[in-house]
């Protein structure tokens, strides 16, 4: 996924704050019975969670998908659910630390 594209098209269309969290993960398994390969798998798993606030109110969405569609889809759900929103709370998204440990 573009993200800088994501975060450009997301400000384009409204969303003032947003932020993109995104996972893959893959897995092979394997099993032998007497020597010979009795049963195998093999999955790969896509994650995008998306939040963002337009116009006042928290809107987010989820897509396993990572293709050109995948953009507008978060963007398009982000902006659908956070009119629903029946909350007056303001969102607040985590804005980051000032310093981060640096893993080993």
């Amino acid at each position: 996924m573009n993200f800088k594209k994501f975060f450009t098209k997301a400000t384009e269309s409204g969303i003032t704050e947003c932020e993109i969290s995104y996972s893959k993960s893959s897995s092979f398994s394997i099993s032998l019975f007497k020597g010979e390969i009795d049963n195998y798998s093999s999955s790969s798993k896509t994650g995008i969670l998306a939040r963002g606030v337009y116009n006042g109110k928290f809107g987010l969405c989820t897509t396993e998908k990572d293709d050109r569609s995948s953009i507008d889809y978060l963007i398009n759900g982000i902006k659908e659910t956070a009119t629903i929103v029946e909350s007056d709370e303001e969102p607040i998204l985590f804005e980051g630390s000032k310093k981060y440990h640096k893993g080993s």
